[in-house]
């Protein structure tokens, strides 16, 4: 038996399928072309702006924006924390003025006494030649050293053997205006002028004026007899006996000593003070001590002014008056 194949003729229905079938081949195919072409053009689209927007900000970018790079560094201090200690400055102090000099303070060359040297010994010395001559230092005179011969010299003068600041001022400062005092007293003394010969006394303050002052009046003979003291001159030149009392309370102002019979340069010198107050004492020109009431200071020499000019272990101070007595 012969075989033949016969095949089968399409339908209207299967070609219509296959036609569908093709235009959804296409249609995809043209799809994905289309995306190919959109996606290609867009890539490049967005490239094309990427580009346009890296040259505007280089336009637009500072003209140096290098960072350096972050390197090690010393760590930041940090502070301890607070604590309830209240912080107080330090009181100001107002800065010191570069430009201004302050000399050193000087230093006291007070009291004056055996072994001392320097100007204020020769000083002393020329103040004493000056007003007693220079038979009071025959040999040396004037040197700067305080020896054995200014020594006698100043006890030969009734004057103690340590010189303080306040007797040196009376002894070298004093000097013209005591020989002009003792010229002044001979003259109202010659007249008997008893008023002026009151108001020159007054002038004299203490034992010590008086003994420059009677030394140098003991160059001059009054009423042409023979020299004499000031004290024994005075006296003798008034027969009053009013104005006599009057003359020895002078003198003993002064601190001169009268027994009834007989005048002495004894004074105040040999009697012990002591303090009716809690007071300051003198050491010298610059520095002074507070000392209690009823301290026994020393022995009084002589008074000047409101001041007490007192010796203790052959050093010489002094001490208001008015806190002090006698015992």
């Amino acid at each position: 038996m012969k075989s033949t194949s016969k095949r089968k003729s399409k339908t209207p229905t299967s070609q219509k399928k296959e036609s569908n079938n093709m235009k959804n081949i296409m249609l995809v195919g043209a799809g994905l072309t289309a995306t190919g072409i959109v996606g290609y053009f867009g890539y490049q689209y967005i490239k094309k702006m990427k580009e346009e927007q890296e040259q505007q900000a280089k336009r637009t970018l500072p003209v140096s924006t290098f960072t350096p790079p972050i390197t090690e560094t010393t760590p930041q201090y940090t502070p301890p924390p607070e604590t309830n200690t209240t912080y107080k400055p330090p009181p100001y102090q107002t800065p010191k003025d570069t430009n201004t000099y302050t000399p050193p303070k000087p230093k006291s060359d007070f009291p004056l006494k055996k072994g001392s040297k320097g100007v204020k010994v020769k000083n002393l010395q020329l103040a004493l030649i000056a007003t007693y001559g220079k038979s009071i230092l025959p040999n040396y005179g004037a040197d700067g050293d305080f020896g054995k011969e200014l020594a006698n010299g100043l006890k030969k003068l009734k004057y103690p053997a340590t010189v303080s600041e306040s007797l040196y001022n009376v002894i070298t400062a004093g000097n013209a205006s005591q020989a002009s005092l003792a010229k002044k007293l001979y003259a109202t003394l010659n007249k008997y002028d008893y008023q002026g010969t009151m108001a020159l006394l007054k002038q004299l303050i203490d034992k010590a004026d008086y003994t420059a002052v009677s030394n140098e009046f003991k160059t001059f003979r009054l009423h042409g007899g023979v020299r004499q003291t000031l004290v024994t001159a005075t006296l003798n030149s008034f027969s009053d006996n009013a104005q006599k009392q009057n003359i020895r309370l002078e003198f003993i102002r002064m601190g001169l000593k009268y027994n009834g019979k007989k005048w002495s340069l004894d004074g105040i010198g040999g009697a012990k003070i002591i303090t009716t107050q809690p007071t300051q004492i003198w050491l010298d020109g610059y520095s002074s001590m507070q000392v209690p009431q009823n301290m026994i200071l020393g022995i009084a020499h002589a008074e000047k002014l409101d001041f007490t000019l007192f010796e203790n272990e052959n050093k010489f101070f002094l001490v208001k008056t008015n806190t002090i007595k006698k015992i």
